[in-house]
């Protein structure tokens, strides 16, 4: 009676151990198909550019207050699969030709012409952005913002949210250099090192972020949590070069100089 009860277990062992076995295989079978997937977030942002006092009382042209309707417009998109994210701005499905041109102009005042990828495992985000003609990939540390903590904390959609503070240098149209203060507000809750544009590198998703007191700010609109977000969505495009910030300024500014140089001669 023993006996058949021990070759009861015995065979009870080896069919238990052929499921797994199988079970394991289907596991990898169906990873090789579904390896560009992943479940991740979707989160939407709305812009908010801020006029100093004296803006405030200059009358505005019809043109700046179309690109002001643009701006109020926008809205921007960070998909993220955990590791990997991707920030640009949400595309419309219909624009006129009028409202196209004042949304490029929207989004160059804005610095919001290039589409920004940033990966946790290689410490790096890219702005892809082009320039002459030639698309580049300029290339920053995550690790370079040194973010101040701090207690301080609010409610943002629903998630509560702590505060933090860095600075960075601006670089405006004149070629001229200043800090600013950067105030971001992120959720610990949501496991995410992302944010708008190139920030990133907080204990969780920022969900509002201020770029200067009286400069620009970011607001979450939605948050899409479980998102289906394939690799080629995270993937970056093809760059004809790939430069530091700094390389990238150089570039930029030897060119404006030749352009300036030959208007002068003509």
């Amino acid at each position: 009676m023993f006996a058949l009860i021990r070759m009861w277990v015995f065979f009870k062992k080896k069919a238990m151990k052929k499921l797994l076995i199988i079970l394991f295989t289907v596991f990898i079978f169906i990873s090789w198909f579904t390896l560009d997937e992943s479940k991740g977030y979707e989160v939407e942002y709305r812009v908010e550019l801020k006029n100093s006092p004296s803006e405030n009382s200059k009358p505005r042209s019809s043109a700046i207050l179309k690109v002001r309707e643009q701006i109020d417009n926008l809205r921007l998109i960070l998909k993220s699969s955990g590791q990997r994210g991707v920030f640009k701005v949400l595309e419309e499905m219909s624009i006129s030709h009028n409202d196209r041109l004042m949304k490029r102009i929207a989004l160059s005042a804005l610095n919001l012409n290039s589409d920004f990828y940033s990966s946790v495992a290689s410490n790096e985000s890219i702005r892809v952005k082009e320039f002459d003609g030639v698309k580049y990939g300029i290339k920053s540390q995550m690790s370079d913002i040194q973010w101040n903590l701090t207690s301080e904390k609010k409610v943002v959609s629903g998630y509560t949210c702590y505060k933090a503070l860095t600075t960075t240098k601006f670089t405006d149209r004149k070629g001229q250099t200043s800090n600013i203060e950067i105030i971001a507000w992120y959720a610990p809750t949501l496991s995410l090192p992302f944010g708008p544009k190139n920030y990133g590198g907080l204990p969780g998703l920022i969900l509002e972020l201020h770029e200067g007191e009286d400069r620009i700010s970011y607001y979450v609109e939605k948050i899409l949590l479980d998102k289906k977000i394939t690799d080629k969505e995270l993937s970056m495009p093809k760059v004809d070069r790939v430069v530091s910030e700094q390389e990238y300024l150089n570039i930029v500014n030897n060119i404006s100089t030749k352009f300036d140089n030959y208007l002068k001669k003509n």
